[in-house]
């Protein structure tokens, strides 16, 4: 059970799919890096670009490393990272997913999430975000 935070009513900004993009753009030059550029940010950093809502604004600088991340999101009563996001957004059916909407993937490293650009994904890697097929997502969020 995780802390008891409302799901946020939001709606695109007018240019979010633009918005999208060039954030997409951005974080394929940034490294994995805890607490600046993991998937829990770049999700929130997603959401935030389309609507103007910074989920992430209260976390920032609570951890440094992935032991620190498990240990935050433990303090708040989540026990991964999709926990984080049914926090904040509303869960779809994942064949439902659109563009814009926040997935979870399975990979080698556990659980990630990826932001939805149709039949791609955007995900982060160690060496910075790259595209996926959106299609094995385990679940999906809406985002406006």
């Amino acid at each position: 059970m995780g802390a008891a935070v409302a799901i946020a009513t939001i709606t695109k900004r007018q240019g979010w799919d633009v918005a999208l993009v060039e954030f997409c753009d951005f974080m394929r030059k940034l490294p994995v890096e805890y607490g600046f550029a993991d998937c829990v940010l770049f999700a929130a950093g997603a959401v935030e670009v389309q609507t103007g809502a910074d989920f992430a604004a209260p976390h920032r600088g609570k951890y440094a490393d992935e032991a620190g991340a498990r240990a935050y999101m433990a303090s708040l009563g989540w026990a991964d990272v999709d926990d984080v996001v049914d926090a904040h957004l509303p869960r779809v059916d994942v064949r439902m997913r659109r563009r814009g909407d926040i997935l979870l993937f399975e990979g080698p490293f556990g659980k990630s999430l990826g932001v939805c650009l149709g039949r791609w994904a955007c995900v982060l890697a160690t060496e910075g975000a790259g595209l996926i097929k959106s299609t094995p997502a385990l679940a999906a969020w809406r985002v406006g």
